[in-house]
């Protein structure tokens, strides 16, 4: 299951979500298990990120 922390930072968008990921080098996102279906998601430092099960038909992943 995702990491309740990790999902809101990126719900609060891209440039919060890749500014938290500088500052947090060290931390895998885990973003298992939720439903990201058409998130735009487009530049988003995903590197590393837990997708296991995680819901992304039709997500914009363009740059991430």
């Amino acid at each position: 299951m995702a990491n309740k922390k990790h999902l809101a930072i990126l719900m609060q968008g891209i440039e919060v979500w890749n500014e938290w990921r500088k500052d947090n080098k060290k931390t895998v996102p885990n973003l298992s298990k939720v439903n990201l279906s058409k998130e735009n998601l487009c530049g988003a430092d995903l590197y590393r990120a837990n997708f296991e099960g995680t819901n992304l038909s039709g997500a914009n992943l363009g740059g991430a």
